[in-house]
């Protein structure tokens, strides 16, 4: 969780971060408890990236020590935070990250309240203007890609973007992406609305959005579904499928009459050919955040992955074929 005081710049510099005199208490995402408020002490969070046959928790919540319990938050020694020696990156405004073959994943903490030097940032897509550029881009053309990101609400972003932009797409496999939202501690205006693309051609996509999401959800699949968990569903306020296309409006509609996907909206669009879409908030804990394959095809596949029956099967149709041809020595 993050704890931001009520003072603290927007822009505050990477020199102030990295300054001795600064305090130690580790970034913490948004507290999935909702009787977090009934007990004392801030939480901390631990990322599950175990290779188990059941897919691992988003993050489970444990007291923090008292050591941590007073002082004043620091993004820049957050890697405390995390086990398994996966230190959390320190906040920026804009990430680009693409890979051509191979899995991609990566864990990334996002304040758009941020100011990068121009002369760092990666130039702009085609058609890309820079109102709209995104604050996180990662794309991997052949492999999985599993991102973790972690949102720094501000009511206000420097540059004057509306949005927190965030993209992530594939050519070939699934694509899975958890967005955390972190807690301030004093009352600040709602968030920028954040706008969410993700796109696979062959491979499932699975999403973890924040309990603060309110805002449109368009799942467009041809090949699988659009496939809610009971605690999205119950927030659903609008929901029509069209063809291979699902729209849905997770939170309370406004009552004048105005456009639902316009400007204090959130707004996700998932793309996929072949593959179910499948959308949960984030601290529901069933979303295996490694990237994994697909299920193994083919007889080495099915070895590998300690399933025999695909091996079975064949030498039963090569003992039947054996005996019709005359090779008794073709045993099952």
């Amino acid at each position: 969780m993050v704890i931001l005081p009520d003072s603290e710049s927007v822009s505050k510099s990477k020199a102030d971060l990295d300054s001795p005199g600064t305090s130690s208490e580790p970034y913490q995402p948004s507290n999935p408890d909702p009787d977090r408020d009934n007990r004392d002490g801030p939480i901390e969070t631990v990322i599950s990236g175990d290779d188990t046959d059941e897919p691992p928790p988003f993050y489970t919540v444990i007291p923090a020590t008292d050591e941590t319990s007073d002082s004043t938050p620091d993004a820049s020694a957050a890697s405390s935070s995390w086990l398994k020696g996966v230190p959390l990156p320190k906040p920026t405004n804009t990430v680009s990250f693409t890979k051509r073959n191979g899995a991609l994943k990566g864990q990334w903490v996002i304040d758009p309240g941020l100011v990068v030097p121009s002369s760092l940032l990666p130039a702009l897509s085609a058609g890309e203007t820079e109102e709209a550029r995104r604050n996180l881009y990662v794309k991997a053309h052949n492999g999985a890609l599993a991102a973790v990101v972690h949102l720094i609400p501000r009511p206000t972003a420097p540059d004057g973007r509306t949005r927190t932009t965030f993209e992530a797409s594939t050519l070939n496999g699934s694509v899975k992406f958890a967005l955390f939202e972190a807690v301030v501690k004093s009352c600040q205006p709602r968030r920028l609305p954040i706008s969410l693309k993700l796109e696979t051609l062959n491979g499932a996509i699975h999403i973890g959005i924040p309990r603060s999401f309110k805002g449109t959800i368009i799942g467009k699949t041809l090949n699988g579904g659009v496939k809610l968990s009971n605690d999205v569903e119950a927030n659903v306020a609008y929901d029509t499928a069209d063809g291979f296309t699902r729209r849905i409006f997770v939170g309370e509609l406004v009552q004048d009459g105005s456009d639902p996907e316009l400007e204090n909206c959130d707004q996700i669009k998932a793309d996929t050919k072949n593959g179910a879409i499948k959308i949960r908030y984030v601290d529901e804990g069933e979303i295996q955040t490694e990237c994994t394959s697909e299920r193994p095809r083919g007889v080495v596949g099915r070895l590998e992955a300690g399933d025999p029956r695909g091996m079975g099967r064949r030498r039963l149709l090569a003992s039947k074929i054996g005996w019709v041809i005359g090779l008794p020595w073709v045993r099952p």
